[in-house]
């Protein structure tokens, strides 16, 4: 009898066991399976940013071509003569700023004289524009509303 019990709580405590192994094993296959659907979530986004970059690459590589042809060209203008010293950039030295005392007096600009328009073409109307009301005097914040919502009535329908 002692044996027999023995035998069921050992075989008791196997079935626990391996019924707590399998629940490990399926909690780790779940996880495995987010992450599996997390990867290939990543792939798709990949693959389709890689697709993207392929159809715009032709348009970059165009683009380049026409800045580095650009830099060329300014590289080759802006090079000095055969023979010429290369310049040679200095960092920026704020003692070497004139005082205003020390600069040159700005010449005298004469005001422009207005073309004269040729006679056949018609003058451009004069715009007539209200001369500006007197103040009023002073009024509560509700009458001001009122005539402004009223202003902005009559300028919308009018």
């Amino acid at each position: 009898m002692r044996e027999a019990e023995g035998a069921a709580a050992a075989l008791q405590q196997a079935r626990d066991d391996a019924e707590h192994e399998r629940r490990q094993h399926e909690r780790l296959v779940a996880i495995l399976a987010q992450k599996v659907a997390q990867a290939t979530k990543q792939q798709r986004s990949l693959q389709y940013e890689m697709t993207v970059a392929k159809e715009h690459s032709a348009a970059l590589q165009e683009m380049i071509d026409v800045h580095q042809r650009k830099v060329r060209d300014g590289v080759a203008a802006a090079m000095p003569p055969a023979g010429a010293e290369p310049a040679v950039h200095k960092p920026f030295d704020p003692s070497t700023i004139p005082l205003p005392e020390d600069l040159p007096a700005l010449p005298a600009v004469a005001p422009q004289q207005p073309v004269s328009a040729p006679a056949a073409v018609p003058a451009p109307p004069v715009s007539r524009t209200k001369p500006p009301e007197a103040p009023l005097p002073e009024e509560d914040w509700l009458t001001s509303l009122k005539n402004w919502l009223l202003s902005l009535w009559q300028s919308v329908f009018s």
